[in-house]
């Protein structure tokens, strides 16, 4: 099991050469690479970005980690928004080939929801229109020598101004749509910090996931009430007994933080202590996991 951590907000405080060493020095074994905040925020051609990936694997590799797992863009599809779809279904499958280049095993491509005139489509309709953008995926997941995992989400509802469950936001909702896909190509990533949003206590969705569909995660603590991405036991998250679940299940994954605000919040200077507190943090976890693995595992 690797160390890992994302690296969204770690480039773009120190930028890509400076966030791996830090990375490195603080005791992380690999990374998360957030191709969605490059995508997004700056937009590089494919070409460019195809460079950008090429460095920073020579970079991970110089400092001796490697790229774990790399994460999509999203928001991938609007209800009749034809070309603003057409253009996603595009640029998510370029993230596939990035994810292959940078060497990561698996890509994170979230799941969609369907609104029509602001109320969310039938849960079958919801469904097969994933399982169409999936399926359409896999041929290139192949080429590149990525699995793709789908992610549990959390929505938000309008009316009562709060986040709310939407599509795959439960694990037996992960379930359903995985095992209608390849096994060989298509896994599944559990965000612990929007499953405590969406009131299933991660290690119980550890539990109804399993080892074989269970091979990624985000992991970040939060209030249960906002999408905080702070690093564990600053929020309301058992961090104890998810790890006995993934110890239980004898997880096979590695163990990547998606702490987003936790690095975002602090300045240039500071984190490389913030970085190796998260780390020892991580790996005090991973012992538990470990601890708790069957016997003849």
């Amino acid at each position: 099991m690797l160390l890992s951590t994302d690296t969204g907000k770690l480039f773009k405080t120190l930028g890509e050469e400076r966030g791996i060493a830090a990375a490195a020095d603080a005791g992380f074994d690999a990374l998360d690479y957030s191709i969605y905040e490059i995508a997004h925020s700056e937009k590089p051609t494919f070409s460019e970005f195809v460079l950008r990936a090429e460095k920073c694997r020579a970079l991970a590799e110089e400092n001796g980690l490697c790229f774990n797992q790399a994460h999509a863009r999203f928001a991938v599809y609007k209800e009749g928004e034809d070309e603003y779809n057409r253009i996603t279904l595009a640029g998510v499958k370029e993230d596939i080939r990035i994810a292959g280049i940078v060497g990561a095993k698996t890509i994170i491509i979230h799941p969609f929801e369907i609104k029509n005139g602001g109320k969310y489509m039938d849960v079958v309709a919801q469904k097969e229109a994933n399982l169409r953008f999936y399926r359409e995926l896999e041929s290139i997941a192949i080429e590149s020598g990525v699995r793709i995992a789908l992610e549990n989400l959390n929505g938000w509802d309008y009316d009562k101004h709060c986040y709310a469950p939407t599509v795959c936001s439960y694990a037996a909702w992960l379930n359903e749509y995985v095992d209608e896909l390849n096994p060989e190509v298509f896994t599944v990533c559990l965000d612990v910090g929007h499953s405590n949003i969406t009131g299933e206590a991660p290690y119980k969705a550890v539990r109804e996931l399993g080892r074989e569909r269970l091979t990624a995660l985000h992991l970040h603590d939060n209030s249960s009430f906002g999408d905080d991405h702070h690093i564990p036991f600053f929020g309301t998250i058992d961090w104890y007994e998810l790890c006995k679940a993934l110890g239980a299940i004898d997880y096979k994954g590695d163990f990547t933080f998606e702490a987003v605000s936790y690095i975002a919040s602090r300045e240039d200077k500071e984190l490389p202590g913030a970085l190796r507190y998260m780390a020892n943090l991580g790996r005090h976890l991973m012992q538990i996991i470990d601890e708790y693995r069957p016997v003849n595992g």
